[in-house]
């Protein structure tokens, strides 16, 4: 039992350490953000750089996208390799024991919750147009659970606000399994490559299409032809990296190089207004080769982006990122009433408590749920594996 509790502090065999910094760390600028958001009404007067800062981290979540088509292209492409074969039941099997029951029992309890606020509203008398827009608004998710429940909750209301990355990411790996082997996995690596870089390039036109016809803005981003690009830049690091394996130093000049080049591309990203074409076009580029760049550093043998990322610190928090993800705005909503109790405006010397108590509350809450919800299915898939390599073994 004790093992099993503690199993999020446990490192795991062949595990890179510091791709759960960058998890680790992408998760808490996520929860900045949507705290940020939500208590947007009673923020008092903040830094401007701050503000800068926080609101950027909307597109944060992309490093979930290029990291997921990083690993799961790279198992894709070893899988190739040793059985030149796409192993689709052991994929599907993988992803839905990984995502399932976790997204699942989120959005049960999301629909409980909108469809038991909803009855409540509709009583009070005299509504404020304010407490309208919530009962439309909740109302509309509802009518839309089904989106939710088929993974299309990117283009319609949804009942669990953040199910639009997992339906995004659900819809891509579907035509992965689909369409991959006929159309790219059975295909020379150089015409992969050609591919994917045609692929890449389909968001950004797409993006460019709908800001010509004054329909691009932020909720745009959400649908599947605006966004698939950060994962497709994961994909591609993954064919450059099987080219070219990870072994000797980069060399110090060339190592800062990309460094500066990712961090460049970030500030470039950031540096336009919401409303601005090159920040609905072509920022997404820049933020996901970035990322890309980011992830190719961080798996280097040696260099501070490795030394710092790959700290045991991150290691907890990594393995519970994604019920985190799923839970942390209900969490953050309940710790704000302990934080907030008595304030009647978030200042900037109050804004350090609010985010220390809506973090720790869900990073600590998060935990019993991974461990009662997802550890289950991890360790049922993981058992599975060790008992197949077993085979291959005995086979062999």
């Amino acid at each position: 039992m004790k093992s099993y509790i503690l199993s999020i502090f446990a490192s795991k065999k062949g595990e890179i350490e510091s791709l759960n910094g960058i998890r680790a760390i992408a998760i808490l600028m996520v929860m900045a953000n949507h705290l940020w958001v939500f208590e947007q009404r009673i923020m008092g007067e903040m830094p401007r750089w701050l503000s800068w800062f926080v609101e950027n981290q909307t597109t944060i979540v992309d490093v979930f996208f290029v990291l997921g088509g990083f690993l799961n292209y790279g198992g894709v492409l070893q899988s190739y390799k040793r059985e030149n074969s796409f192993p689709f039941s052991k994929f599907v099997v993988n992803r839905s024991l990984r995502i399932l029951p976790a997204y699942y029992a989120a959005l049960a309890f999301s629909y409980h919750y909108f469809y038991k606020q909803g009855q409540k509203l509709k009583y009070i008398q005299n509504p404020s147009r304010d407490l309208l827009w919530l009962i439309n608004k909740g109302q509309k998710a509802l009518d839309y659970v089904w989106a939710d429940g088929i993974f299309l909750s990117n283009f319609f209301p949804r009942v669990l606000d953040v199910g639009w990355y997992i339906s995004l990411e659900q819809q891509i790996y579907f035509l992965m399994v689909v369409l991959g082997p006929f159309f790219l996995f059975s295909k020379t690596k150089k015409t992969r490559v050609i591919i994917l870089s045609i692929l890449y390039i389909i968001p950004f036109l797409s993006r460019c299409y709908l800001y010509s016809k004054g329909q691009m803005n932020a909720d745009a981003l959400f649908w599947t032809q605006n966004r698939f690009d950060s994962m497709i830049a994961g994909m591609l690091l993954a064919e450059y990296v099987d080219y070219k394996p990870v072994g000797e130093s980069l060399g110090k000049l060339k190592y800062y190089l990309i460094g500066i080049i990712a961090i460049s591309f970030i500030l470039i990203s950031y540096s336009f207004g919401w409303k601005h074409f090159i920040r609905l076009t072509l920022a997404n580029n820049f933020y996901n080769i970035a990322l890309a760049l980011i992830i190719y550093l961080a798996i280097q043998k040696e260099g501070i982006f490795k030394t710092i990322l790959a700290l045991p610190i991150f290691r907890p928090l990594s393995r519970i990122t994604f019920t985190v993800y799923l839970w942390n705005i209900p969490l953050m909503g309940i710790a704000t009433k302990w934080a907030l109790e008595g304030e009647k405006i978030v200042t900037l010397s109050v804004l350090p408590k609010l985010y220390l108590i809506c973090f720790g509350f869900t990073i600590l809450a998060s935990w019993p749920i991974f461990l009662l919800i997802e550890q289950p299915f991890i360790w049922w898939k993981e058992k599975s594996k060790v008992l197949e390599n077993k085979n291959q073994t005995e086979t062999a």
